[in-house]
């Protein structure tokens, strides 16, 4: 299963009846999945559908020309099965069986990180829709769950939380309690959602007492099932777990599904006499996360997953990050995405495309003693693709940052807000600066605004491997949906529908350069004035990013270019003025401050950057060339000072170089046409 959490998630076609479910699966198919990595791919028998599941029957069938040699056969089986996208599960299917009956057979195994969990814990989980937080928390239910005591063996043995445990881990000794929030209904006057939201509660809890009713030496569950006051049904409910000397493992799925539905909905049409998002938080709070904070004398475990952080007042001493050695329980690291792209496609994947393609996400702030992951669902439909497969992208994916962006207004003085032209800055610099600032809850209805820690919750950005303190874009993805909100704004301030054809024809087609660069200077002289005092500076990336992706001015599509590291890719491709046809470009930026700092010393105010810019502003290109300029040295190991003229070199390049300087000018130097 290609992935959500424990396997990640990718429906496959149900095994051949062929192969003996009682056998060491991972032994018998280990050999063409070995690729010389610690990751493996697990090849699992099928198993019957639990009683009212929904899930569809696949079968295939196998070519009759295949060779009858296990290795062989192995490798074409999984290279000719017919897969299939995962689809959500019906609302019959319960999620926390994800485990036991996923969506593939062929799975990334992640139960690894299930050893380093300690006896108790509380932990909340946040990542984007569809990263795997279901089917991990469905791993650890039925992993403590004492009814699963016989299968265990069975569902668990060949995985790594078995196999690779220097000390067998305790499992099968909890009773176990989930809730998913997500099919709890909330759209209506206050009252009706808690008499709902009360009665759904209840009746997960009846569940409970039936299941369990061996367990708690109920003879007659019914008694307690008739309780109809809340509180007293889950007071009743925990004192039989104590008195029978058990303990529980909750998990709690979806926890922020009521807060999205509401306030996103809310955005739009407010309904007099409607519930508030606030108000729905207040009586989840009361009716299920005080009963169960204050049980924890008997709650050895609790697992809560979401996207968005909400505030809870019950759940404030709850950390975001999950616990030591957790940051990768969802989705894939690069060797887990290896291995399951070279199992399927016959071939090492290209990592940088990928890493593009599926993102590369950090979600805890110790950015440091963090790996990256990459989004599982689009790294399923990227080598789908590669495989040459039909496997569209799901949309569901990134619904919800769709729908936040759909809020974000041009501009706000909420603080902290985003805005669209701050998106648009985002495009410019490739990075936003969150200071100090800590993870505040989703509450676009109270606070009016967005924050970026609700962009990156969402899947839109990420810390940048280099600084807490920072985000950056996270995949192409969301670089496209950051697009379509801030285009039009962008296109109407520089008029670029109107100039950058005529800009590209002259420059491409009859050698003359100069109205594509005095249109690229004025974005940057724009996009500088608007950074000063900021951390970071618009690059000549983010320009083109900006100028060349615009929806508006291009009907075809283009690779990203903010997401290469303008330290790191020298090239890049863009459209040139004929149809189907690129040029390959060179973009080199020098910073602003850089200039600053090889005439001045000590740290520029934003006023003393703003004046030292204009002045930039009024120098002609030779006097330009020969001005200082402050940089890194490698061959030094120090700081440097150099002039902007031995940034040209002395023979034309064989590709165009453009070069940024000071957030004042782009300047070009090229072949002449004749030699070209």
């Amino acid at each position: 299963m290609v992935t959500s959490d424990t396997v990640e998630i990718v429906h496959v076609a149900s095994c051949p009846n062929s192969i003996n479910p009682g056998v060491e699966i991972c032994d018998c198919f280990k050999p063409q999945f070995d690729i010389g990595l610690d990751t493996k791919l697990i090849f699992l028998p099928p198993s019957s559908p639990s009683p009212g599941s929904t899930s569809s029957k696949r079968s295939f069938r196998w070519d009759e020309n295949e060779s009858s040699s296990d290795g062989e056969r192995g490798q074409k089986r999984v290279k000719r099965r017919s897969l299939s996208p995962f689809l959500p599960h019906s609302r019959a299917f319960r999620a926390i069986d994800a485990f036991l009956h996923p969506p593939s057979d062929l799975f990334i195994d992640k139960t690894k990180r299930i050893i380093d969990l300690p006896d108790k814990f509380q932990c909340l989980v946040l990542r984007p829709p569809q990263f795997g937080k279901t089917m991990f928390l469905s791993t650890l239910y039925h992993f403590y769950d004492k009814h699963g005591t016989e299968q265990f063996n069975k569902r668990f043995g060949f995985l790594d939380v078995v196999t690779k445990a220097a000390t067998p881990v305790q499992h099968n000794q909890h009773l176990c309690l989930s809730f998913d929030l997500s099919v709890f209904w909330v759209s209506s006057a206050l009252t009706v959602i808690a008499s709902r939201l009360k009665n759904q509660i209840s009746h997960v809890l009846d569940s409970f007492l039936i299941e369990y009713a061996t367990e708690l030496d109920l003879s007659n569950p019914q008694n307690y099932m008739e309780e109809k006051d809340l509180e007293r049904k889950f007071t009743k409910t925990f004192d039989l777990v104590r008195a029978c000397g058990h303990s529980l493992f909750v998990g709690v799925d979806n926890y922020d599904s009521p807060t999205r539905k509401l306030t996103l909905a809310a955005h739009k049409t407010v309904r007099k006499g409607f519930a508030t998002a606030r108000d729905v938080e207040n009586l989840l709070d009361s009716c299920l996360w005080r009963p169960l904070m204050a049980a924890t004398d008997v709650i050895d475990k609790l697992w809560v997953t979401g996207a968005l952080l909400v505030d809870y007042p019950s759940l404030r001493s709850l950390a975001t990050d999950g616990g030591p050695g957790l940051d990768s329980v969802c989705g894939f690291t690069e060797e887990e995405a290896q291995c399951f792209a070279q199992s399927l496609v016959h071939e090492a994947p290209d990592m940088a495309d990928l890493r593009r393609f599926c993102g590369s996400y950090v979600f805890s702030s110790q950015v440091a003693a963090t790996q990256s992951l990459l989004h599982p669902r689009l790294l399923i439909n990227r080598i789908f693709e590669m495989a040459l497969l039909d496997a569209p992208l799901d949309e569901d994916s990134f619904e919800l940052l769709s729908r936040i962006l759909e809020t974000v207004p041009e501009e706000s003085d909420a603080p902290q807000a985003v805005t669209l032209n701050g998106l648009i800055e985002l495009l410019a610099t490739g990075a936003v600066d969150i200071g100090d600032q800590s993870a505040a809850p989703f509450d676009l209805a109270a606070t009016k605004r967005v924050t970026w820690n609700d962009l990156h919750f969402a899947g839109a950005l990420t810390y940048d491997a280099q600084s807490s303190n920072t985000f950056k874009i996270a995949s192409r993805q969301a670089l496209s949906l950051i697009h379509s909100r801030v285009d039009h704004i962008f296109d109407d301030r520089h008029e670029l529908s109107c100039t950058i054809t005529n800009a590209l024809h002259h420059f491409s087609i009859q050698g003359d350069p100069e109205p594509f660069l005095e249109l690229l200077s004025r974005v940057l002289c724009d996009l500088a004035r608007r950074s000063f005092g900021r951390k970071h500076e618009p690059n000549l990336h983010g320009i083109f990013e900006l100028v060349m992706r615009n929806s508006r001015c291009w009907m075809r599509d283009v690779h990203p270019i903010i997401l290469q590291a303008a330290e790191n890719c020298r090239y890049t491709q863009v459209p040139a003025y004929q149809p189907e046809e690129e040029l390959i470009v060179e973009l080199k930026t020098l910073t602003l401050r850089g200039m600053w700092h090889a005439v001045n010393l000590g740290e520029p105010t934003a006023e003393a950057l703003a004046a030292f810019h204009e002045e930039l502003v009024k120098l002609k290109e030779d006097e330009l060339l020969a001005r200082p300029y402050t940089t890194w040295s490698p061959t030094l190991n120090a700081m440097e000072t150099v002039l902007v003229g031995s940034f040209f070199d002395s023979e034309p390049p064989e590709n165009p170089r453009f070069l940024a300087v000071g957030g004042a000018h782009v300047l070009l130097q090229q072949r002449p046409r004749e030699n070209i």
